[in-house]
């Protein structure tokens, strides 16, 4: 199934964990985060597992 979405790349970790620490300075107690590919790269996988993980270390 083909889709006229264009290919973005993700946001640097170092942005999403400054957004997330603003987030939770600001009273919010989650944070969303999003991401989907067709056949994700373990490089891809192991790049938002930073991401999560970073979050997670925020409380």
């Amino acid at each position: 199934h083909g889709s006229e979405l264009e290919k973005e790349r993700l946001v640097q970790v170092e942005e999403v964990l400054k957004r997330a620490e603003e987030a939770r300075d600001s009273g919010a107690s989650r944070f969303c985060m999003g991401a989907a590919w067709r056949k994700p790269t373990e490089h891809d996988f192991d790049y938002v597992l930073r991401m999560v993980r970073g979050v997670k270390e925020l409380g």
